[in-house]
């Protein structure tokens, strides 16, 4: 039975990863090497680090290394994060790396709360309404056609579509005019929620709406390619979002600090399952010593044997 237990609370305690880091581009002045799983605690210091800039954290994460530490200050990020989903594997990749827990989201707003505002483009389409208005008040254009659908997406009869279309339309007018918004030490993050479509039970739109981000994705690189060459592009993804009753989206742990490690997830389903596996057990061994305590001992009763042998072999031993 304990054999049972440890094994059972040694599977149910395995980290698993929520989500995934990609690595697109990636300017001289770093390397990627591993593929050790990075908290997305730390997401934010990664990216920070390939800016040259001062992190507050603490993260012993090896995947990072820093090749030229005086172009750091000149390199332009480009970030698209997909929330709804763990993996999503785009046209080309240098490394991948698995990311634990859900926080990339405040991961994310904790690395552009350490940038210049004039530096960020923040286009956050986990909102809808308000990714629109970033996008306008960032690019001052709001007639941009939505993209086209390949088979299963219906704009026209369904909103959620509609306005996923529409998203991955603005991500295609960003890459039209990359080359006037992309400058040196420029960052732009374009976040993009597959949450209501992963909820329609049809694998075949997830498929699509896939195949779509995956074409966005790589126009978007081949245009910041042309524009400089160092870029850091990377692709992050997350299968959950933390909200609230009101289906806001809320913000775990102190975000003042944001490498402050949080307690694991499925941390309470291990704390259940060690409380009553433990107390399984103790009222399992309080009914074994019980009964061993009233059983009567009989002349037909195993205890009454044994006992009589080793009674017999004692007062042998004396005579």
């Amino acid at each position: 039975m304990l054999f049972t237990f440890l094994t059972l609370f040694l599977f149910t305690a395995r980290i698993r990863a929520d989500g995934e880091l990609r690595v697109l581009h990636t300017p001289p002045s770093v390397k990627w090497i591993g593929g050790d799983q990075l908290d997305s605690f730390y997401l934010s210091e990664v990216l920070l680090a390939t800016q040259g800039h001062t992190a507050s954290g603490s993260s012993h994460w090896s995947g990072l290394a820093i090749a030229n530490p005086f172009d750091l200050d000149s390199t332009s990020i480009i970030l698209v994060h997909i929330q709804g989903i763990y993996m999503l594997e785009p046209l080309e990749t240098l490394k991948a790396y698995d990311l634990l827990y859900s926080d990339s989201l405040n991961s994310i707003d904790n690395f552009i709360g350490e940038l210049d505002p004039r530096s960020v483009y923040d286009v956050n389409f986990t909102n809808h309404t308000l990714g629109v208005a970033k996008y306008i008040h960032y690019f001052g254009n709001d007639t941009v056609p939505i993209a086209k659908s390949i088979q299963h997406f219906r704009p026209a009869e369904y909103e959620t579509h509609r306005q996923f279309l529409q998203e991955i339309g603005y991500m295609e007018a960003i890459s039209e005019n990359l080359t006037h918004l992309l400058q040196p030490s420029q960052v732009i993050v374009i976040r993009i929620s597959l949450q209501s479509i992963v909820k329609i039970s049809k694998y075949s739109l997830l498929l699509e709406a896939k195949n779509i981000i995956n074409q966005a994705i790589f126009r978007l690189l081949s245009a910041a390619r042309l524009t400089t060459k160092s870029l850091l592009f990377v692709q992050t993804t997350d299968r959950e979002m933390i909200t609230d009753l009101s289906g806001r989206i809320t913000k775990s742990g102190n975000n003042t600090n944001p490498f402050k490690k949080l307690p694991p997830r499925d941390f309470p389903i291990i704390f259940n399952i060690v409380l009553w596996f433990s107390l399984s057990m103790a009222l399992a061994l309080a009914i074994i010593c019980y009964v061993v305590a009233t059983i009567d001992p009989g002349f037909d009763s195993a205890f009454y044997r044994v006992s009589r042998k080793l009674v017999y072999r004692s007062s042998k031993k004396k005579n």
